[in-house]
């Protein structure tokens, strides 16, 4: 699959303002620059799963290729049932795909 967003990982950092920045690789280029809402805890938790965002994607996608791969007769020589959250996960994934416009 070909990415239309900066791949990662991405990492954030406190700006010298109230706020922080999401950056790749430590460049002095910011991929997004937040600033402070409610409280700089907040503002922190914020960047902190937005600089996650490329890793839970791709975690994502790993679950889907399992679901979709996986004849689910025995994992771990355990019996796997497919169960609701297959779909969900499913639904999640494509959600996160119209998020950032795959």
């Amino acid at each position: 699959m070909t990415t239309q967003y900066t791949p990662g990982p991405w990492d954030y950092q406190k700006r010298i303002d109230e706020g922080y920045r999401i950056f790749k690789d430590n460049t002095a280029n910011a991929i997004a620059n937040i600033d402070e809402w409610q409280n700089l805890q907040t503002t922190k938790a914020n960047a902190k799963l937005i600089s996650a965002a490329p890793g839970l994607f791709e975690a994502c996608n790993d679950v889907l290729d399992l679901l979709t791969s996986t004849s689910y007769e025995k994992i771990d020589n355990k019996t796997i049932v497919r169960l609701t959250f297959f779909k969900d996960a499913m639904d999640c994934i494509a959600t996160l795909k119209k998020a950032v416009k795959l």
